[in-house]
C-alpha cells in the first residue's frame, strides 16, 4: 500500500510539472507568473500584486502584478531596508497608454535596493530624495517625460547596468555625494524644439565625489553637464552626442580620461566643450575628434592634458610626465608628412599655474608623446598629444580626489580621514590649507592615510 501511494504521489508531481510548463507557454499573464517556491526560504518576502502600492515595512518585495489602476501605477517606498525586485516587469503594465502617475518614488529613507525594473511612458521614472545607501541595478527606463532617474540629496549610491533612453533627460545627480555610475547606457534622450532637440544625458550639480565609468553617453542632444560640483571623475566611457559633449561650470577637479569624445552634428556657432569659472578640469588619454571646438574661460589649471605629471607604463617601461589626448585624423596627417617640422619654443600663458606667466617653453617629447603641439584653432591646445591610442598607456599613478572626506576639529589641529577612489591604489595625497578665505592653498605635507 505504501508503495502504491508513493507511485501516485510521483505521478501527481509529474502531472503538476506538465501543467506548469503548459501554463508557461500559453498563459496570457506570462509576465506575471512567478515561481513562488524560489523565495520560500527568504525572510520578509512580500509580493506586490497590485498598483499603486506603498511599501511600509522592511523586507524584499517582488513584483507579481495581477491588478493595476489604469490611472495610477506608482510604487512608493516608505521604509528603510527595502529591496524591490521588479522581475523584469513593466511599469505601467502594457498595453496601457502613457500615464502621469507611475514610476518609483523613495524619500527620506536608508538602505534601499531597486533592481530588475522596467519603467516606460511615465511622467517620472525613478525619483530618490534624501536617501542614504542606495543601489539601483539592472533597470531600464524609456520614454520618460522628465529625468529617467533623479537623485537628490543622496549619499553613497551605486548605479550599475542601467539603461535610460528616448526620454526628455537621462540621469540627474543633484546635491548628492559618493555616487558611482557604472556600465550604463544613456542614449537618445532629448526632445525636439524648433527643429533641434534639447536635453541632457547626465547632469551633475551641487554634488561631490561622483564616478562615471564604463558608460555610453551617446546620441543625446547634449552629453554631460557638471555645475557647482567637486571631484567628478569620468573614465572609460563613450561621450558621442548630437550638439555638445561637456558643459562644466563653477566646478573643481573634473577629470575625464580613457574616453571617446565626439560631436555628431557640431554647430559652428556653439562650443562642444565648455569649461567656465572652474578649477582643475583635465582631459587626457581620450580619443578626441579634431573638429571638436572648446572654450576654457576664467578657469585655472584646466587643459586638454594631465595638469600634473602622471606615472605611466609605455611599452613595458615606466615614465613620469604629462599626457595629452589622441587625435586620429590629425595623427594620420602627421604620419603622412604634414607638419612634421619641430616648431620653435612657444609662448603659452593661459595656464599660469602650470608653465608660468608668458614664459617660453621648450617642447621635449616624452616616449609615446608627440614632440609637437596639437592646436585645432577651435580652442583645443594640447601640449602632449599622444602618438598612439590611449590603451597603450597604462596609468600607475594619477592625481585623483579622495572619497568620504571627514574633518574633525581637535582644538590644536584638524584631523582628516578619507578613503581612496574605488579601484585605485593610493600612494599619497598632498594636503593644502587656506590661510584666509579665498586665498591660495598652502602646502602642508603628504600622506596616504590620514
Amino acid at each position: 500500500m505504501i508503495y502504491c501511494i508513493t507511485c501516485i504521489g510521483e505521478r501527481m508531481n509529474i502531472l503538476i510539472a506538465i501543467l506548469l510548463i503548459i501554463s508557461l507557454f500559453f498563459s496570457p499573464l506570462l509576465e506575471s507568473i512567478q515561481i513562488l517556491q524560489m523565495y520560500y526560504d527568504i525572510e520578509n518576502v512580500k509580493f506586490i500584486s497590485q498598483l499603486p502600492y506603498v511599501v511600509k515595512e522592511p523586507g524584499t518585495y517582488i513584483l507579481n502584478l495581477v491588478e493595476v489602476d489604469p490611472n495610477n501605477q506608482t510604487i512608493i517606498i516608505d521604509s528603510d531596508n527595502v529591496t524591490l525586485d521588479g522581475k523584469e516587469l513593466f511599469i505601467p503594465r502594457p498595453p496601457l497608454p502613457p500615464i502621469l502617475s507611475c514610476g518609483i518614488v523613495v524619500e527620506n529613507r536608508n538602505n534601499v535596493v531597486i533592481k530588475n525594473v522596467r519603467v516606460s511612458k511615465c511622467f517620472r521614472g525613478i525619483i530618490v530624495k534624501n536617501v542614504n545607501n542606495l543601489v539601483i541595478e539592472n533597470v531600464e527606463l524609456s520614454n520618460i517625460y522628465e529625468y529617467g532617474i533623479r537623485l537628490e540629496r543622496v549619499r553613497n549610491a551605486k548605479l550599475s547596468n542601467i539603461v535610460i533612453k528616448s526620454s526628455f533627460n537621462g540621469l540627474l545627480i543633484r546635491r548628492s555625494r559618493d555616487v558611482v555610475v557604472r556600465d550604463a547606457l544613456i542614449s537618445s534622450n532629448g526632445v525636439s524644439s524648433g527643429g533641434k532637440s534639447a536635453g541632457l544625458g547626465i547632469s551633475v550639480s551641487y554634488s561631490s565625489n561622483v564616478l562615471i565609468e564604463y558608460t555610453n553617453i551617446t546620441n543625446n542632444a547634449d552629453g554631460i553637464s557638471v555645475s557647482d560640483s567637486i571631484n567628478v571623475l569620468i573614465k572609460d566611457s563613450i561621450i558621442v552626442n548630437k550638439y555638445r559633449e561637456f558643459i562644466i561650470h563653477g566646478s573643481r577637479q573634473v577629470i575625464t580620461y580613457y574616453s571617446e569624445i565626439k560631436t555628431l552634428y557640431p554647430d559652428p556657432q556653439e562650443t562642444q566643450v565648455l569649461v567656465q569659472d572652474s578649477y582643475y578640469v583635465s582631459f587626457f588619454l581620450n580619443i578626441i575628434d579634431e573638429s571638436t571646438s572648446a572654450e576654457i574661460i576664467d578657469s585655472s589649471r584646466s587643459a586638454f592634458y594631465s595638469i600634473d605629471p602622471v606615472v605611466y607604463l609605455y611599452e613595458g617601461k615606466e615614465y613620469v610626465g604629462h599626457l595629452g589626448n589622441y587625435y586620429p585624423e590629425w595623427l594620420k596627417n602627421q604620419s603622412a608628412g604634414g607638419g612634421r617640422v619641430r616648431p620653435p619654443p612657444v609662448m603659452y600663458g593661459y595656464d599660469i599655474d602650470l608653465v608660468g606667466s608668458k614664459k617660453s617653453m621648450e617642447l621635449f617629447g616624452k616616449e609615446g608623446v608627440m614632440g609637437i603641439i596639437f592646436n585645432n584653432s577651435k580652442g583645443i591646445v594640447d601640449l602632449y598629444p599622444l602618438a598612439y591610442e590611449p590603451s597603450r598607456y597604462i596609468l600607475s599613478r594619477v592625481p585623483l580626489p579622495p572619497q568620504n572626506l571627514t574633518v574633525e576639529n581637535r582644538h590644536t589641529y584638524v584631523y582628516l580621514t578619507w578613503s581612496p577612489p574605488e579601484g585605485i591604489d593610493v600612494v599619497e595625497y598632498e594636503i593644502y590649507r587656506k590661510e584666509e578665505p579665498d586665498s591660495e592653498f598652502k602646502y602642508l605635507g603628504s600622506t596616504n592615510k590620514t
